[in-house]
């Protein structure tokens, strides 16, 4: 008597994934896709960074300048510069 798997080969899973419409990831995409998410966290970094360095800033947060939420206030706008530098194409491919 003959077994039948249960678990599909490789082959058939690709296969069948094609049926449906999707179909693995290119490998480039995936390279594209892993260098964009660098380079947001590298954004991301940079943007923390100047605000930590903003004297002002800091002494508003330290000093509750912006009432009792202030640390949270200045998260809020290191979130919002990001994503303002997102969709305003700022992961565009810089020339060298």
């Amino acid at each position: 008597m003959e077994s039948i798997s249960m678990v599909p080969s490789t082959t058939s899973a690709r296969h069948n994934k094609s049926l449906l419409g999707v179909s693995p990831p290119h490998p480039h995409h995936y390279h594209q896709q892993q260098q964009q998410q660098q380079q947001q966290r590298h954004l991301l970094e940079a943007i923390s960074l100047l605000l930590s360095r903003w004297n002002g800033l800091q002494m508003a947060i330290q000093n509750q300048w912006g009432g009792h939420d202030s640390l949270q206030k200045s998260r809020q706008l290191e979130t919002d510069i990001f994503s303002c530098t997102a969709l305003c194409g700022g992961f565009r491919k810089l020339a060298p």
